[in-house]
């Protein structure tokens, strides 16, 4: 049923997925008649079209090439059936951000603290004390405010005071106004995280975050993945959806020579568009460190097979921000390439391996 649908779908609105922008190349390599059949090819197969045929460059691959990147809705499938979500799994502890931060104390990892959860107005301090918005600004002048579930830099605010002036996101705001925008939701406090130098002089106007991905075999747990997230133009979030850069990094803890992001804010770029800093040769302070303290965090979880962290890195070391259960494969596929090998070690046997031919 899911193939149909998305089958009559594509027909219907098939320039979607036919005219995208070639990230590297600027030559045509297929006419929109080889797209076209690409695409029915691979809804028949994997009961969707390829939405990322672009990103990862499938205009200047050959076949070969191809097969080596895991196919989304196969992906997603076999990571969600693998990530335990009965009544007893862990995967609560990821996706409420108060609770993340209270477990991960108590195994004494390092986390970014929350001042409070903000609701309907009001403050809720760790301690149980409740303070009015207001006080709370006063007391902590750069605040991010996020939403107590929120995912992929939606529901996030920076919050910076001076004096009696409020300031959103770089928008003059007041205390009226946040509490408009926050509505009923509920939401976690911050203080802001002062970052390394190194990532500060990368780009320094968001906490540029590591996302790795670690996976569990049994009793030992691995690394699948990693990438960084860099913010871009002033933007005080890093995340793709927001205008940021994504740049693979290897298992050295250096920057692959290419970065990506989305249109409309760029594709292609081998250096910060704002620093000018090229990525290749750049390597990440403390990156032994984030796999140690990633590796640690997802073993005191044991019925979550896969989780894809988000790390910062202070002066001091690594700071976990967040879990995630339902963490994605395209941003790291496009930046380090097609990942069909590794997903077929950690999350098939040999009975449900994908095998992807284009």
């Amino acid at each position: 049923m899911q193939r149909i649908k998305n089958l009559i779908y594509f027909i219907f609105h098939s320039n979607k997925w036919l005219k995208g922008p070639s990230y590297f190349s600027n030559e045509k390599k297929h006419n929109i008649i080889y797209l076209f059949f690409y695409q029915i090819c691979h809804i028949i197969k994997y009961k969707g079209p390829n939405d990322f045929y672009w990103l990862y460059g499938f205009d200047v691959k050959n076949r070969e090439e191809r097969n080596k990147y895991v196919p989304y809705l196969p992906f997603r499938d076999q990571r969600n059936k693998l990530n335990n979500y009965g009544i007893f799994s862990s995967i609560l502890l990821l996706r409420n951000k108060d609770l993340f931060c209270a477990i991960a104390k108590y195994y004494g990892i390092p986390v970014l603290s929350n001042i409070g959860v903000y609701k309907e107005g009001n403050v809720r301090q760790p301690d149980g004390t409740m303070l009015c918005l207001k006080e709370v600004l006063e007391k902590n002048p750069d605040v991010f405010i996020k939403a107590i579930d929120s995912e992929c830099g939606h529901g996030v605010y920076h919050i910076v005071k001076e004096h009696d002036v409020i300031f959103c996101n770089g928008e003059l705001s007041n205390e009226n106004d946040l509490v408009r925008i926050l509505g009923e939701g509920e939401y976690v406090i911050q203080n802001t995280l002062k970052q390394h130098s190194e990532l500060c002089r990368l780009y320094p106007n968001s906490v540029n975050t590591i996302r790795i991905v670690t996976v569990r075999e049994e009793n030992n747990v691995s690394i699948f993945s990693a990438e960084l997230r860099i913010g871009t133009g002033g933007n005080c979030i890093d995340n793709l959806a927001t205008g940021g850069v994504a740049v693979g990094i290897n298992e050295l803890g250096f920057l692959n020579s290419y970065g990506i992001q989305k249109p409309p804010y760029g594709m292609i770029t081998y250096s910060h568009p704002d620093t000018k800093i090229e990525y290749n040769g750049f390597r990440i302070p403390y990156y032994e460190d984030v796999i140690t303290l990633t590796k640690r965090f997802h073993s005191v979880l044991p019925n979550i097979h896969s989780i894809g962290w988000d790390v910062a890195i202070s002066e001091y070391g690594p700071i976990i921000v967040e879990g995630n259960d339902n963490w994605e494969i395209s941003g790291l596929q496009a930046c380090n390439g097609g990942l069909t090998e590794k997903f077929n070690k950690y999350f098939s046997n040999e009975n449900n391996r994908i095998s992807y031919k284009s």
